[in-house]
């Protein structure tokens, strides 16, 4: 029988996955800049598509006219978030608000850059 996990355990493990969510390497793996071609190609050609999709099939008139409000919960490094934001732009998509959450202050440092570099100021 599985005993609960006390919290010294709990404190170690929350310990130990910031300490590997703070490595350079871990930051490098979730930012758009060199985490490869492959997650590029997904965000262009499908990931896109399904958040174009959503957004035209959910999202009330009213909520288009006013801007869409994004919120993403473990944006890691943010290129979810950061792609959606850009594309919603080249598609005339008014934004109203965009905000990535992460527990790891190296990836939410590393998104911030990536939103510098990759988006237009507006």
């Amino acid at each position: 029988m599985k005993s609960a996990m006390n919290a010294q355990d709990s404190s170690t493990m929350s310990a130990q996955f910031l300490e590997q969510y703070s490595m350079e390497e871990t930051v490098r793996k979730y930012t758009r800049k060199t985490a490869g071609e492959g997650i590029s190609y997904l965000l262009d050609r499908e990931y896109g598509k399904i958040y174009l999709e959503s957004i035209e099939r959910y999202l009330p008139d009213s909520r288009l006219k006013t801007g869409i409000r994004l919120w993403e919960f473990g944006c890691g490094g943010g290129m979810n978030l950061l792609h959606l934001v850009s594309l919603m732009g080249r598609q005339g998509i008014k934004l109203d608000f965009a905000c990535g959450t992460d527990s790891s202050t190296a990836l939410i440092a590393a998104a911030c850059n990536e939103a510098d570099e990759y988006l237009a100021a507006d």
